[in-house]
């Protein structure tokens, strides 16, 4: 690694105060604590500088502000698809949740960059289409790797 992309240096003297930090023991607003997006390691970042990096994620030329909440619409179609499909009536109700949470985005630090930028996470959890997802990930799972034929991604 280059001088110029060296991460900043780290104290190592004081890994019970990251244990601490993990733990949530220290709480500050004007902190973030988060994990790394690579390694095992903690970043403690300034709040403000945080909400800026992520702020800049979400510029208008990458994503779309909505105009309203898209969750219940998701849940209504989904629900009515999952309805009119085949399933065993136990399995309908485990994948169709009325309680859906909206999608959360969050970024996690690159500290091996020189600037220290977020890398996007988008959090489907809880969301409208998350058990469904899980479901068809068990049904999938004992397939993959098994078939002579795939399909090779590439970019024009």
């Amino acid at each position: 690694m280059s001088g110029k992309n060296k991460p900043p240096d780290i104290d190592r003297r004081c890994e019970d105060c990251e244990e601490d930090i993990r733990k949530g023991s220290a709480k500050d607003e004007n902190v973030q604590v988060l994990p790394a997006d690579k390694g095992n390691a903690t970043v403690v970042m300034d709040t403000e500088d945080y909400t800026s990096k992520i702020n800049d994620l979400l510029d208008r030329s990458t994503y779309k502000r909505l105009t309203r909440d898209p969750t219940q619409l998701i849940v209504r179609t989904t629900k009515s698809l999952v309805q009119k499909s085949s399933l065993k009536d136990e399995i309908k109700k485990k994948v169709c949740r009325s309680e859906a949470l909206t999608l959360r985005i969050y970024g996690l630090p690159k500290i091996h960059k020189a600037n220290i930028s977020l890398r996007p996470i988008v959090s489907a959890i809880g969301s409208p289409i998350y058990y469904l997802a899980k479901h068809l990930t068990t049904l999938l799972q004992p397939h993959i790797g098994q078939s002579n034929t795939y399909i090779i991604s590439y970019q024009k």
